[in-house]
């Protein structure tokens, strides 16, 4: 039997595959003693994944490990040096390994070693740390506000998180303020599109609102460029001036995208068109990238 007082090994998840990442991320989270605080694809995500949530490894998989990525992390060792990189890849530039060794990035694990033994290695070098080290000060999202944030990307409303969490609206507000405050970000639709960009899923004690779609639905090109708007947390009246159309007509198209998608307000729509694949997260280019 495992130790049930073990301490839990906080992981943050980095990849340029999304699919990779993904199965990284549901492999940990089904072992013992881990917690997936989210998962991302750029570099930028990375730090911000580190500074919003405190954890104690970044897995890191690439599939050919090279100066880049080495460069990367000893960045993110100099800005967040609690957080200890684990990194899995294919392949290995000659020159990577003294770099490495340079930047004290010594848990270097090939793919092919398996998955049992990359998990051996993320618990050995979590037990070399010190996972009482904080982010930085007023930075890292308190374990509500990540929950309310894990709602809050799966497309809930203030009204659906107090109930699911059994607190008042007006303290749903406040925390929101400050997520948004924290996530650099002013709306529910950045919200949404940076939470789900982070890898920041809803927890397991707090269902998601069930998608009613298993297929995505076929969009107009209005429709298209409507969603498109409203992830970019555009008001109704912003979107009618830089397209050119009445904000009644923007309204109409939103709610004829709403029917589509089976949700009734725009985080939840941005959230199930993420769900969906009708539109990405934000990404810049990642370092190392397989071509």
């Amino acid at each position: 039997m495992g130790d049930s007082h073990a301490p839990t090994i906080r992981l943050a998840i980095f990849g340029n595959c999304r699919l990779a990442r993904e199965a990284l991320a549901t492999y940990f989270a089904g072992q013992p003693g881990f917690v997936i605080v989210g998962h991302t694809g750029t570099v930028d995500g990375l730090v911000q994944l580190c500074a919003l949530t405190s954890p104690h490894v970044a897995v890191v998989e690439v599939e050919r490990l090279g100066p880049p990525t080495l460069q990367a992390l000893a960045e993110l060792r100099r800005r967040h040096p609690e957080v200890e990189p684990v990194v899995i890849y294919t392949t290995v530039a000659p020159e990577a390994i003294a770099i490495a060794a340079e930047h004290d990035i010594a848990a270097l694990v090939p793919g092919s070693a398996g998955l049992d033994a990359m998990s051996r290695v993320v618990r050995c070098r979590a037990g070399e740390r010190d996972s009482t080290t904080p982010a930085g000060e007023g930075q890292a999202l308190t374990d509500r506000e990540m929950a309310i944030a894990s709602l809050i990307t799966a497309g809930h409303t203030t009204g659906d998180i107090a109930q699911l969490l059994r607190i008042s609206t007006h303290t749903v507000d406040n925390h929101r303020r400050r997520i948004y405050t924290k996530l650099g970000v002013d709306n529910q639709g950045s919200a949404v599109a940076q939470g789900i960009s982070l890898g920041i899923a809803p927890t397991r004690t707090h269902p998601t609102r069930p998608s009613r779609r298993a297929t995505a639905p076929r969009l107009t090109p209005r429709e298209r460029e409507i969603l498109v708007h409203i992830a970019k947390g555009h008001t109704i009246r912003q979107t009618a001036r830089e397209l050119g159309i009445a904000p009644k007509t923007v309204e109409n198209t939103q709610t004829r995208l709403y029917r589509k998608l089976g949700t009734n307000s725009r985080g939840e729509a941005l959230a199930t068109a993420y769900q969906l694949g009708l539109i990405e997260p934000s990404t810049s280019s990642s370092p190392d990238a397989a071509h």
